[in-house]
């Protein structure tokens, strides 16, 4: 079972949503367009977290822990419910003394569970 992702980002967040298409062409420029399988559209989060350095350190540990699998993760401000996604990637930084940063991108991910 996957485990779930509870920290929520700081405002800094945005996503990029990019459906999945396949096209066919035919004869005198006629061209058919059409979804890439049932789950066709994709998210993309890219997250900032600020936050004290023990909590940066949770996140980046589970970073670690789940780089090669999936998680669960729902945004709660709206944003659909809760799905899966991996971490591929992110970068910390610290801001102040106790303070720092991380920024991460989720990738959706729709593979068998």
């Amino acid at each position: 079972m996957a485990e779930t992702f509870t920290f929520q980002p700081t405002y800094a967040t945005s996503v990029d949503v990019s459906p999945r298409m396949k096209s066919i062409k035919f004869g005198n420029g006629y061209e058919q367009e059409y979804p890439d399988g049932i789950n066709a559209i994709q998210e993309e989060w890219s997250l900032t977290f600020d936050r004290i350095d023990s909590e940066i350190i949770e996140i980046k540990e589970f970073f670690e822990a789940n780089y090669a699998t999936y998680f669960n993760w729902n945004f709660q401000r709206g944003w659909g419910g809760e799905k899966q996604y991996k971490c591929r990637k992110w970068k910390a930084s610290p801001l102040s003394k106790n303070i720092s940063r991380i920024t991460a991108t989720f990738t959706e991910w729709a593979g068998l569970i």
